[in-house]
C-alpha cells in the first residue's frame, strides 16, 4: 500500500472513530483513566507523542479494568493511542490500535 492510500485510510478509521465520540462521554465523569486520556491529548496537542503514548497506555489500562474491553470508551482510547503512534511514524502500530477500536 503506498503511502498515500495508507494516510487516506488512517483518516477515514480516525473520522469513523471519533464520530461516536459525544454519545460516550456521559458515561466517563471523572475516572482516573479518563483524567489520564485527556492528559494524553494535551500531551499530543502540543506534540510531546513519547509522553502522550505513555500517559495513553496508562488510560488504556485502567479503562480495561474499569469498564472493559469492549467499552465505546475504552474503543475511543485505542484510537487515541492510534493518533499518536502515526504521529510517531509507527504506522504499524497505530493501524493495529485503529483496527482494534473498530471491532468494538
Amino acid at each position: 500500500m503506498n503511502t498515500n492510500k495508507l494516510a487516506i485510510a488512517l483518516l477515514l478509521l480516525h473520522l469513523a472513530l471519533t464520530a461516536g465520540m459525544s454519545a460516550c462521554t456521559q458515561v466517563v465523569g471523572s475516572d482516573t483513566w479518563r483524567s489520564l486520556d485527556e492528559e494524553a491529548m494535551a500531551l499530543y496537542d502540543k506534540g510531546q507523542y513519547d509522553r502522550a503514548v505513555v500517559m495513553e497506555k496508562k488510560a488504556l489500562q485502567l479503562a480495561e479494568v474499569a469498564l472493559g474491553d469492549r467499552h465505546p470508551y475504552f474503543g475511543i482510547l485505542l484510537n487515541n493511542l492510534g493518533l499518536q503512534y502515526e504521529a510517531l511514524g509507527q504506522f504499524s502500530l497505530a493501524v493495529t490500535h485503529y483496527k482494534r477500536s473498530l471491532a468494538i
